[in-house]
């Protein structure tokens, strides 16, 4: 409907134009526009959608990887406890490679690993050394060349060849707490056991889990990038964060940057070196005699 004196629709503005050929505002001014909730949030471009940080955007694969990554330390946690004592004691540190790809029959996209251990020794049960280690044999092969999966894993899950690698991670196993545990039921296979896990995945996440009192006890799961789905809180987990690292484990991002480099050589990547710049690096390496065959590490012939 149109005013019959005006010609403006009515119930609207009237707007006159100036001299300088700006509209000015008959009636009441124009409100200014309303400033961002969140200056972090910065408008991308024409688009009307905002920019969010990285770790706030979500992934089901997080979730995925990081259920997986327990279940390989639960299995640790039984392997050590079925080998302890004999020759083929297991040693209490653990690698796995994660890779997406689609299982079957279902067809969904699930995350599946493989896995390397070693004989218990005592240079085995140095953290830093078994991973400088597992570096430096990865780091023979040309760019391109090295395969985690054949030349790194003694266990691997069935997969198709679409499998995407997406992340690695460790696994330490450590003693029960109590001696009276070892007699409780559950003993035999290990559920006594407290164990961490950590592991970098490609997108920049960085996780951590740690169960201090065996596979029954709650388990603390922190992660770098969010680990919703949908906006909901489908796990319980918190934020893994440069103070909890600087207060309770200084020594984690030692080990991320050799999980980094690991990563870098089995994607095919020029991976930093070992030690260099980086913060604590002067951890003892792979020693030059030494060679990952099978499961233990042996010299070279």
């Amino acid at each position: 409907m149109f005013d019959d004196k005006t010609g403006n629709p009515t119930g609207s503005v009237r707007v006159q134009q100036t001299d300088n050929g700006q509209a000015a505002q008959a009636g009441t001014p124009i409100p200014r526009p309303r400033a961002a909730a969140d200056d972090s949030r910065q408008q991308a471009g024409a688009s009307g959608f905002e920019q969010i940080h990285p770790s706030l955007v979500e992934n089901r694969l997080r979730g995925m990887l990081t259920d997986r990554l327990n279940l390989m330390a639960v299995r640790h946690c039984l392997h050590v406890e079925e080998q302890q004592g004999t020759r083929r004691a297991v040693g209490r540190h653990a690698v796995g490679f994660f890779y997406a790809d689609e299982t079957a029959p279902s067809g969904d996209l699930g995350v599946l690993a493989g896995t390397r251990v070693v004989f218990e020794s005592d240079a085995a049960a140095n953290l830093f050394w078994f991973l400088d280690t597992l570096v430096d044999r990865a780091s023979e092969y040309e760019p391109g060349v090295y395969n985690a999966l054949i030349h790194t894993c003694n266990r691997v899950e069935p997969m198709s060849s679409r499998a995407r690698l997406i992340g690695v991670g460790v696994t330490t196993v450590a003693d029960p707490l109590e001696a009276s545990d070892a007699h409780s039921a559950y003993s035999s296979l290990g559920m006594n056991r407290p164990y961490r896990a950590q592991a970098r995945m490609l997108d920049g996440t960085d996780l951590l889990l740690q169960c201090d009192g065996g596979f029954l006890a709650p388990i603390d799961v922190r992660s770098t990038h969010t680990l919703n789905i949908g906006g909901r809180r489908v796990r319980q987990w918190e934020w893994l964060t440069e103070q909890f690292l600087l207060l309770s484990d200084p020594q984690m991002p030692e080990i991320l940057h050799r999980l980094s480099t690991l990563l870098g050589h089995a994607t095919g990547e020029s991976p930093a070196p070992i030690g260099g710049d980086e913060p604590g690096g002067g951890h003892r390496a792979a020693h030059p005699g030494l060679r990952v065959t099978g499961l233990r590490l042996r010299r070279r012939p």
